[in-house]
C-alpha cells in the first residue's frame, strides 16, 4: 500500500493532527530503508550478520576498497573462506598502494 493511500486511510474524516502525519511519514521512509537490508538478491550470508557490511561501509562513508575490505571480511566463514581473505587482502594491498607509495 503506498504511503499516501495508508495516509488518507488512517485520517480521511477525521481532524489530522500535525504530529500524527510526521508520525505516519516517518514509519514509511524507515520501512522503505530497512526492507533494502531484510532481502538479499543470491544467498543469505549477509542475513546472519547484525549489522550488514553494505550498511556499515555507507553509513560510515568509506570508499570502494576500504567497503570491499569490509565485505570480504565479513562474509568468510559463510561463503567463499580463504577466497574471500584472499580478496580482502588485494583490496588492502590497493588501499596501501593508492595512500602510502
Amino acid at each position: 500500500m503506498s504511503l499516501f493511500k495508508e495516509w488518507k486511510e488512517k485520517f480521511m474524516g477525521t481532524p489530522v493532527i500535525f504530529s500524527q502525519v510526521k508520525q505516519t511519514w516517518n514509519l514509511g521512509k524507515k520501512r522503505r530503508k530497512m526492507s533494502t537490508y531484510n532481502k538479499q538478491i543470491g544467498g543469505n550470508h549477509y542475513r546472519k550478520m547484525k549489522i550488514q557490511p553494505s550498511k556499515f561501509v555507507i553509513e560510515n562513508k568509506l570508499l570502494f576498497p576500504e567497503g570491499n575490505v569490509i565485505k570480504y571480511i565479513c562474509r568468510h566463514p559463510y561463503k567463499e573462506g580463504k577466497q574471500d581473505l584472499l580478496k580482502a587482502k588485494h583490496f588492502i594491498d590497493m588501499i596501501i598502494e593508492r595512500d602510502y607509495k
